[in-house]
């Protein structure tokens, strides 16, 4: 399996973002992140990909602002801004032409952590 990295963020915005490795298709260690069940906003134009919890409204997860932010930061001149990211937040790449999850473009990882 690749390894590949995305950018953690935790919805208690006491919790520091962090840089994350795991195994390209680990979908468990994803759910672990998350808190269960996850489902995928693509971000238009763009090569992230955030994973959230797929049930954050039914849980009633708190707003994660740092993840909505950094959604809305990317999807700007998109007008994407009524989407609200509830729970924790995994940011990883685009699938590839087969489907695999991709790490995070780097140089998105470093612009987060230097924050």
């Amino acid at each position: 399996m690749t390894t590949i990295t995305g950018l953690f963020i935790p919805c208690d915005g006491e919790l520091p973002i962090e840089e994350v490795t795991l195994e390209g298709g680990d979908y468990r260690l994803i759910k672990g992140l998350i808190g269960g069940l996850f489902q995928v906003v693509e971000v238009p134009n763009h090569p992230a990909s955030f994973f959230v919890d797929e049930e954050g409204m039914l849980k009633t997860l708190p707003v994660n602002n740092r993840g909505t932010l950094l959604l809305w930061e990317l999807c700007f001149d998109m007008h994407v801004n009524l989407l609200i990211l509830l729970g924790n937040v995994l940011v990883l790449g685009k699938p590839d032409a087969v489907g695999n999850t991709t790490s995070a473009p780097q140089d998105l990882i470093d612009e987060v952590l230097s924050r």
